[in-house]
Protein backbone atom coordinates (compact mmCIF):
# COMPACT_ATOMS: atom_id res chain seq x y z
CA UNK A 1 0.00 0.00 0.00
CA UNK A 2 1.11 3.51 -0.79
CA UNK A 3 0.39 6.00 1.95
CA UNK A 4 -1.13 9.17 0.58
CA UNK A 5 -2.37 12.20 2.44
CA UNK A 6 -3.67 15.62 1.62
CA UNK A 7 -0.88 18.13 1.30
CA UNK A 8 -0.38 20.39 4.34
CA UNK A 9 -3.12 23.00 4.41
CA UNK A 10 -5.24 21.23 1.79
CA UNK A 11 -8.88 20.54 2.53
CA UNK A 12 -11.99 19.08 0.90
CA UNK A 13 -15.41 20.63 0.39
CA UNK A 14 -18.53 19.12 -1.13
CA UNK A 15 -19.68 21.00 -4.21
CA UNK A 16 -22.92 20.08 -5.94
CA UNK A 17 -22.39 16.67 -7.54
CA UNK A 18 -18.74 16.34 -6.59
CA UNK A 19 -15.94 17.46 -4.35
CA UNK A 20 -13.58 20.41 -4.46
CA UNK A 21 -10.04 20.07 -3.17
CA UNK A 22 -8.30 23.27 -2.09
CA UNK A 23 -4.61 23.73 -1.40
CA UNK A 24 -3.16 26.03 1.26
CA UNK A 25 -3.04 28.92 -1.23
CA UNK A 26 -6.72 28.56 -2.17
CA UNK A 27 -6.08 26.90 -5.53
CA UNK A 28 -9.07 24.67 -6.27
CA UNK A 29 -9.39 21.37 -8.09
CA UNK A 30 -13.04 20.47 -8.66
CA UNK A 31 -13.81 16.83 -9.30
CA UNK A 32 -16.90 14.85 -10.09
CA UNK A 33 -18.21 11.97 -8.02
CA UNK A 34 -15.72 9.56 -9.63
CA UNK A 35 -12.79 11.81 -8.78
CA UNK A 36 -14.05 12.07 -5.22
CA UNK A 37 -14.28 8.28 -5.01
CA UNK A 38 -10.76 7.84 -6.37
CA UNK A 39 -9.43 10.37 -3.88
CA UNK A 40 -11.24 8.78 -0.93
CA UNK A 41 -9.87 5.34 -1.81
CA UNK A 42 -6.37 6.73 -2.38
CA UNK A 43 -6.40 8.25 1.10
CA UNK A 44 -7.11 4.77 2.53
CA UNK A 45 -3.83 3.55 1.03
CA UNK A 46 -5.16 1.58 -1.93
CA UNK A 47 -2.91 1.35 -4.98
CA UNK A 48 -4.03 2.57 -8.39
CA UNK A 49 -4.75 -1.07 -9.27
CA UNK A 50 -6.79 -1.54 -6.09
CA UNK A 51 -8.77 1.63 -6.76
CA UNK A 52 -9.46 0.63 -10.37
CA UNK A 53 -10.60 -2.79 -9.17
CA UNK A 54 -12.86 -1.30 -6.49
CA UNK A 55 -14.49 1.00 -9.06
CA UNK A 56 -14.36 -1.40 -12.03
CA UNK A 57 -18.09 -1.15 -12.74
CA UNK A 58 -17.62 2.56 -13.57
CA UNK A 59 -14.75 2.11 -16.01
CA UNK A 60 -14.92 1.27 -19.69
CA UNK A 61 -11.92 -0.58 -21.01
CA UNK A 62 -9.49 -3.13 -19.72
CA UNK A 63 -8.28 -3.38 -16.12
CA UNK A 64 -4.84 -2.22 -17.30
CA UNK A 65 -6.31 0.89 -18.94
CA UNK A 66 -8.36 1.64 -15.84
CA UNK A 67 -5.34 1.26 -13.55
CA UNK A 68 -3.27 3.51 -15.82
CA UNK A 69 -5.99 6.20 -15.83
CA UNK A 70 -6.24 6.12 -12.03
CA UNK A 71 -2.44 6.23 -11.68
CA UNK A 72 -2.23 9.22 -14.06
CA UNK A 73 -4.95 11.04 -12.10
CA UNK A 74 -3.15 10.42 -8.80
CA UNK A 75 0.15 11.56 -10.32
CA UNK A 76 -1.54 14.76 -11.47
CA UNK A 77 -2.88 15.41 -7.96
CA UNK A 78 0.59 14.90 -6.50
CA UNK A 79 2.29 17.06 -9.16
CA UNK A 80 -0.27 19.82 -8.57
CA UNK A 81 0.52 19.84 -4.86
CA UNK A 82 -2.80 18.54 -3.57
CA UNK A 83 -1.58 15.11 -2.43
CA UNK A 84 1.53 13.81 -0.71
CA UNK A 85 2.77 10.27 -0.93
Amino acid sequence: MKTRSLAPGAYLARSGQGVSLYDADGKCFAMNKMGGSILALALTGLSAEGIADALRHYFNGTPTQSRDEVAAWLDEMEASGFLNS
